[in-house]
């Protein structure tokens, strides 16, 4: 056994759960900042809270297409599709995540885990895309003017 003064001590080779690494995360941080747990648990989920609110209401705010996003200059708007896309991976996170921390076993957590890994997998394969796209647009644009300048013959 290891010991993580002042901590729970720890079996050497055992991989400790999700809860079990917070917690040792909140006893980290409460010793360095001189605040018991509960004071930093609290601190951390009231702003982890206002910081969802916020981005919530954004996003509800753009999506709606209403005064606020009319305010916003037209060159500088964001797509709503994109905006869509990112505040339904946001829900889908947050009812994964609570149902993977306290329930990591059950039907529930495994099909939210799935859609949320195939949603994170559909976000980086359209990152990679348009990479792979920003790269290679010259490219199949001459291609393109090639093919033009031998069809027109």
């Amino acid at each position: 056994m290891v010991e993580h003064w002042p901590f729970k001590p720890l079996v050497v080779g055992s991989t400790p759960t999700a809860p079990t690494n917070l917690l040792y995360l909140n006893q980290v941080m409460a010793v360095r900042v001189g605040m018991n747990q509960s004071t930093v648990t609290v601190l951390v989920i009231a702003f982890l809270s206002l910081l969802a609110v916020f981005a919530t209401v954004a996003s509800v705010l753009i999506l709606s297409g209403g005064k606020v996003y009319h305010k916003i200059p037209e060159k500088s708007r964001p797509r709503r599709w994109v905006v869509a896309i990112f505040f339904s991976y946001f829900v889908l996170f947050c009812l994964w995540f609570p149902v993977w921390l306290f329930y990591q076993r059950s039907m529930l957590s495994h099909v939210l885990g799935f859609l949320f890994a195939a949603f994170t997998a559909f976000i980086g394969a359209w990152f990679v895309m348009g990479k792979v796209g920003r790269i290679l647009s010259p490219i199949i644009a001459l291609v393109l003017r090639i093919k033009d300048a031998y069809s027109d013959k």
